[in-house]
Order: C-alpha cells, then sequence, then structure tokens
C-alpha cells in the first residue's frame, strides 16, 4: 500500500476503510490541529459528512463534535484502497461495496445497516458508504450500542 492511502494514527483503535480519498491542501499532513477542516474546505460537503457520522461512530462519548475537529489526531484512522486490515487497530469499520471487495469481503449489502464480518480476533464491520442516506443516525446509534454491547 502506498504511504499516502493512510490518515491518521498508526496506533489507532478505530480504522475506516474507505475507496477513495479527498484532495488535499498543499502541505497539507493528518495531524495538524486543523487537518480534517482543511480536508472539508477542499473537497466539499460530502467530506463534511464522512467525518461527522466517523466521529459520531468512533467519539468515546456523546460529544462527537469536539471529537470530530481533531478526529485524526485522536484514536480514528483512515485507510483508503486498502487490500488488507490494519493489525493495530482493534475495530474496522468497512465502508462500501468497494472496500469491502477490495478486502475480499463478498457480501450484498441492504441499504442503512451494518452487519458483524469479525475475523482473525478482530471486530470487522461491514457498513454501506458513509453517507446520511445510507447511514442515518438511527443506525449509527444501534451501532454504537452493538459495539458497547461487544466490547463489555
Amino acid at each position: 500500500m502506498l504511504p499516502d492511502t493512510r490518515f491518521g494514527k498508526e496506533s489507532a483503535k478505530w480504522c475506516f476503510y474507505l475507496p477513495n480519498p479527498p484532495q488535499l491542501p498543499l502541505n497539507w499532513h493528518d495531524q495538524q490541529p486543523n487537518a480534517m477542516a482543511s480536508i472539508v474546505a477542499l473537497n466539499g460537503n460530502h467530506w463534511r459528512k464522512i467525518s461527522v457520522i466517523m466521529a459520531k461512530i468512533s467519539a468515546p462519548d456523546d460529544d462527537w463534535r469536539r471529537y470530530q475537529a481533531s478526529l485524526l489526531r485522536q484514536d480514528t484512522q483512515i485507510q483508503f484502497t486498502a487490500d488488507d486490515y490494519k493489525k493495530q487497530a482493534n475495530i474496522h469499520l468497512i465502508c462500501g461495496q468497494q472496500s469491502a471487495q477490495k478486502l475480499g469481503i463478498d457480501i450484498k449489502l441492504t441499504p442503512q445497516s451494518f452487519m458483524d464480518v469479525s475475523g482473525a480476533n478482530q471486530t470487522r464491520i461491514l457498513l454501506p458508504y458513509l453517507d446520511y442516506r445510507q447511514l442515518p443516525n438511527r443506525t449509527i446509534n444501534e451501532l454504537r450500542q452493538y459495539l458497547n454491547a461487544i466490547a463489555d
């Protein structure tokens, strides 16, 4: 995998797998205080929605807005076009059919759902692409409850 296909800390607990990276500003680095805001400013509302959904899923508490602002400097990593799972992550969130196929998962998803496809002592969750039409707040809340339940 190319080095620029990952954003976030190598040691992150959460890893989101997405099919395509955003455009990046000049001199951008994922550990900058405004890293996610810079991506949103350049790529628009689509990436704002993606970062909000990631924050809502992975924030350690209900304050996802604070978590979103520093998402990539927290415990969240994003892998693009990955063909293998990050060993350091505990929770793998495979977003969309393209990401699933690249990781060797051949499962058809129904919209607005998630599916546990765990293996090799890792929690692996198959999700629709990170879009509110496919992954509304109700489903995000159900996913958080599910992840909390299996963590106990």
